[in-house]
């Protein structure tokens, strides 16, 4: 086989190799909360009743809320906890990999 061919199939071959890896070490290389609704940005509880309800001790956070009976503890003396107090991030993994499904049957 002449040396021009067998460079060119070389680099051809190092090309198809060096694609998927660098995809790979794109994806291994991804923070583990890309996926979560960013801190500044959490989901207040009244707009979160879609995607997530919270029961404590079989009761619904928000009518325990609104009743006043959750309190914090800690450094100041306990306070009751508002709907305003309470935030939500959420996974959006299950989203964005369904937005992705069409691109990659294509």
């Amino acid at each position: 086989m002449p040396p021009r061919v067998r460079m060119s199939l070389a680099v051809m071959m190092l090309v198809v190799l060096l694609i998927p890896a660098l995809a790979l070490y794109r994806e291994l290389s991804r923070r583990s909360d890309i996926w979560w609704t960013p801190q500044a940005l959490l989901v207040p509880l009244s707009e979160s009743s879609d995607r997530v309800e919270v029961y404590v001790r079989g009761k619904r956070l928000i009518s325990l809320l609104q009743a006043g009976q959750l309190r914090t503890t800690g450094d100041a003396p306990s306070n009751v906890l508002t709907t305003s107090d309470i935030g939500f991030r959420f996974n959006n993994w299950d989203r964005v990999r369904a937005q992705q499904r069409p691109l990659f049957l294509w």
